[in-house]
């Protein structure tokens, strides 16, 4: 167990002009506060488990265009978690979760959780591996993201890949044999 305090600021300055022809010097300062907990527990060919709770507050303000200006809190988590089964199979799953603070100048919902998860089997002292993976289980994946400036703010999405499920075959080349033989070479 463990933790991740971190602290972020920044601090720049820009002209910003009017529709006038007049320029005005904009200061804007950033800062984010942010704690990240690490819990985790790894039993060997049993199970494996990892929960990272994060909860931040974030401030942006300029000194022209208050309207850019925000403070807004931001929680997530991250879980993975694996089961070792027997015959060499195994069960992973992944799921991250991300949450602001509404903004009345964001209509959009901006929460969301991604969970994906895969079902594995080892085969020939794992040199292959056959994987089932379902990504994006509950269909909510998006590319998002937020940001205030100096004189403005934004809210980005773009177009990811959704829920899709593949099916794989590995093959680790470094589990190979190398040609080596028990054999000793006889002159």
């Amino acid at each position: 167990m463990g933790f991740s305090p971190n602290i972020n600021f920044s601090s720049f300055a820009d002209f910003i002009g009017d529709n006038k022809g007049n320029s005005f010097k904009n200061n804007t300062k950033n800062s984010s506060y942010s704690i990240r907990v690490n819990i985790g527990r790894d039993v060997e060919k049993k199970y494996r488990i990892s929960l990272n709770p994060n909860f931040g507050y974030n401030i942006a303000e300029a000194s022209v265009n208050k309207i850019a200006n925000a403070r807004y809190w931001s929680a997530g988590f991250d879980f993975s978690g694996t089961i070792y089964l027997p015959k060499n199979f195994e069960i992973n799953n992944n799921v991250f979760g991300e949450f602001r603070q509404k903004d009345k100048r964001f209509p959009a919902d901006n929460n969301f959780i991604f969970w994906n998860m895969d079902v594995q089997k080892r085969m020939a002292k794992d040199q292959f591996i056959i994987k089932f993976t379902a990504n994006d289980i509950l269909n909510q994946k998006n590319g998002y993201s937020r940001n205030f400036g100096s004189s403005s703010f934004t809210e980005t999405y773009n177009s990811v890949l959704r829920r899709h499920f593949l099916l794989g075959f590995i093959w680790n080349f470094n589990k190979m044999n190398n040609g080596n033989t028990s054999a000793t070479n006889e002159k």
